[in-house]
């Protein structure tokens, strides 16, 4: 035993530097004694494969002691992933197969113990989310069965934990993804409402054909700049700009930067899709607007009380409208004497409210007097009359509800539905280009830069008093910011912002 390793340190030594150590050990250790190759079959994969080199990560929710699931998805990418698999499955066990879901009973490599039967999937390199080998292990979802995948793959050295939006990453540097995919994905992930996802869906391909329309143009205008700044360099009488060689660009640069202050012009209806909208529920008082706020939130999110100033402050609701996130306010009920200081200074929270929202809903009921109490500067968005099951709507409020029946609420929904949508310019996105939704304030800061030295350009070639270049360095810099929204120029500080919000099995 002593001899065989003193003759293989010998014989290390005395190969070439060039020789590979791996090849050394499939070519002379596997023929020495049992014991020497039991010894140094660990060496042999931590050769092949760096320690960090292979990530895993649980990629569907974390079940609980109170809540488990069908299916715990468990995601390895690396070069190691089949190394890891032989690690847990039985020795006969072949390697799976690309792209064909098989079953494999997993066992603990140092108890013996068997941990789940999981469906397998095999994704080979390039071929893959990540472009690197991906391998899925698809366990039954229960805590003991995740936690005992999870700790026996902890105990392989050629694996560790995948960071935050680390499967993502390796998808982007291995050209997978562009960075417009990954801010599109990312808002995929955190969307919460129809509108939300259906931006996230469009806005890759959208925004990528607009910007790389925006980016062709630009070059075109650069190359006709870089031949006038060479012709100017070569002109010994002519120093100064003149606009008769930028005519063919000038009307190239004004149509762009018409298109980028139209497409910077939808930002505010995008922030409005991502954040929500107010919707302020506001009248007198015990005309129903806690229980209208508690039909449209489904819960008994406020007090309801015959009692009239029962709601002093205001109260809030997450509510999906129309497909869009509405944050639903129930105020305190005005009248022009307040019983008390604390009612008094719900009243003035109330106003505040209403003049603070997106969408103004005024709340009267069937017998009110409609004369007084409630009034707001301005014209409420909608008027809904409440308690219809105690009597008729009076003529001039049409839209009648009770919100203790549920007669009416349908069309009131609906009503609601369309001042909510018309608030976000829900629909605008198309493959129209101009009508692209600015979706992220990164791309509306990039494209608000661009389109001012487009301004500049054009008060520059207006003026005639500037070399050319001068002139031509703002087209330049025009297309570095829209370069900068693709990704093509500081690339790293975004992509760190943007995984920061990923979760770790994605």
């Amino acid at each position: 035993m002593l001899l065989s390793l003193l003759l293989l340190i010998i014989l290390v030594i005395s190969l070439p530097m060039a020789t590979p150590f791996s090849s050394l050990l499939h070519s002379s250790l596997l023929h020495s004694s049992r014991p020497l190759r039991r010894l140094l079959r660990p060496l042999s994969s931590h050769v092949s494969h760096s320690p960090a080199s292979t990530i895993y990560a649980l990629s569907t929710i974390p079940p609980t002691s109170n809540q488990a699931s069908a299916i715990g998805v468990i995601r390895l990418a690396g070069p190691a992933s089949l190394e890891a698999l032989a690690a847990l499955a039985p020795p006969s066990s072949p390697p799976p197969k690309p792209n064909l879901f098989t079953v494999r009973t997993l066992s603990d490599p140092a108890s013996k113990l068997p941990l789940d039967s999981p469906g397998i999937l095999y994704f080979q390199a390039p071929r893959s989310y990540t472009g690197t080998d991906v391998l899925e292990l698809h366990c039954h979802g229960s805590p003991a069965v995740i936690a005992g995948v999870l700790g026996t793959l902890s105990s392989l050295p050629y694996l560790r934990p995948a960071d935050r939006g680390e499967f993502t990453s390796l998808a982007f540097e291995n050209g997978k993804l562009s960075l417009l995919d990954v801010e599109s994905l990312g808002s995929l992930l955190s969307a919460v409402t129809s509108t939300q996802r259906d931006l996230a869906l469009s806005s890759s391909s959208l925004s990528t054909a607009l910007y790389t329309e925006y980016a062709k143009t630009l070059l075109s205008c650069l190359a006709t700049a870089e031949a006038i700044v060479d012709f100017s360099d070569d002109s010994e009488s002519d120093t100064t700009l003149h606009t008769t060689p930028w005519a063919a660009t000038i009307p190239k640069v004004e149509s762009l930067l018409s298109s980028m202050r139209s497409h910077l012009s939808t930002r505010s209806a995008a922030r409005l899709i991502e954040d929500g909208l107010t919707v302020s529920l506001y009248g007198r008082p015990n005309v129903g607007k806690s229980s209208l706020m508690n039909a449209l939130s489904s819960a008994q999110t406020s007090i309801v009380s015959p009692i009239p100033g029962t709601t002093r402050d205001a109260v809030r609701a997450q509510v999906e409208i129309a497909g869009v996130k509405c944050t639903v306010v129930d105020t305190a009920g005005m009248r022009e004497e307040a019983g008390d200081e604390i009612e008094e200074r719900g009243i003035e929270v109330a106003r505040r409210e209403v003049e603070g929202s997106d969408v103004r809903v005024r709340v009267v009921c069937v017998g009110e007097d409609l004369s007084t109490g409630a009034e707001m500067e301005g014209e409420p968005d909608l008027t809904v009359c409440n308690k219809i099951d105690l009597g008729s709507a009076p003529p001039d409020y049409n839209l009648g509800v009770s919100a203790e029946t549920g007669a009416g609420m349908r069309e009131f929904m609906e009503k609601l539905g369309e001042i909510v949508k018309s608030r976000v310019g829900a629909g605008r996105a198309s493959e129209g280009g101009e009508s692209v939704l600015v979706a992220r304030a990164r791309h509306a800061n990039h494209v608000k830069e661009a389109a001012g030295c487009l301004e500049r350009f054009l008060d520059r070639v207006e003026e005639g008093a500037v070399s050319d270049d001068l002139a031509a360095e703002e087209l330049r810099r025009a297309n570095t910011e829209i370069a900068r929204i693709m990704g093509k120029v500081d690339v790293e500080q975004v992509l760190d912002v943007l995984f920061r919000d990923f979760c770790i099995g994605k």
